[in-house]
C-alpha cells in the first residue's frame, strides 16, 4: 500500500499475494473498508478487474480483467470472471478463467467451468462443474 494513504495507529494487513499470483486476504477490519462491494451491497452489471478488487457483497455480472479478485465469505457472484488470479472463499454461478492461478478457501462455492493454471482448494469447498487446469 502506499505510505502516503497507510494510517500507522491501524495494524498492516497480510500479504496480498506471492510469487504464483495468488490473492492472500485482508484482515478483517480492512475487509469491507476497501471492498468494491461491501457486505449487504448489490451491484450489476460489468467490473474491471484492475490491481487487487476485494468483493464482499453480491454482483450479477462479468467481472474481467488484468488484476487479482478477492471474494470474501458473504460474497456471491453470478457471471463470468476472466482474471490474473482469484482467491474465493464466496459463491460463483458462472464459468471461471484464473490466468494464473485459482484458490477456493473454506466455504467456497463454485456452480460452473474452471480455467486455470493452477488451483488450490482448502477446506470444505463445493465445486460442480469441470476444470482445465495447466497449459
Amino acid at each position: 500500500m502506499n505510505d502516503r494513504l497507510r494510517d500507522p495507529s491501524r495494524p498492516q494487513s497480510e500479504n496480498l499475494g506471492d510469487a504464483t499470483g495468488a490473492a492472500k486476504s485482508f484482515d478483517a477490519e480492512s475487509r469491507s473498508e476497501f471492498a468494491l462491494v461491501p457486505e449487504g451491497g448489490l451491484f450489476e452489471g460489468q467490473v474491471a478487474v484492475v490491481g487487487q478488487t476485494r468483493v464482499e457483497g453480491r454482483i450479477r455480472g462479468s467481472l474481467q480483467g488484468p488484476g487479482t479478485l478477492v471474494l470474501g465469505p458473504q460474497s456471491k457472484i453470478e457471471g463470468r470472471i476472466e482474471c490474473e488470479a482469484l482467491s474465493s472463499r464466496g459463491a460463483i454461478v458462472g464459468p471461471v478463467v484464473a490466468r494464473k492461478h485459482a484458490h477456493f478457501g473454506d466455504g467456497a462455492r463454485l456452480e460452473g467451468d474452471l480455467r486455470a493454471l493452477a488451483v488450490e482448494v482448502d477446506g470444505d469447498v463445493i465445486w460442480n462443474g469441470t476444470a482445465r487446469v495447466g497449459r
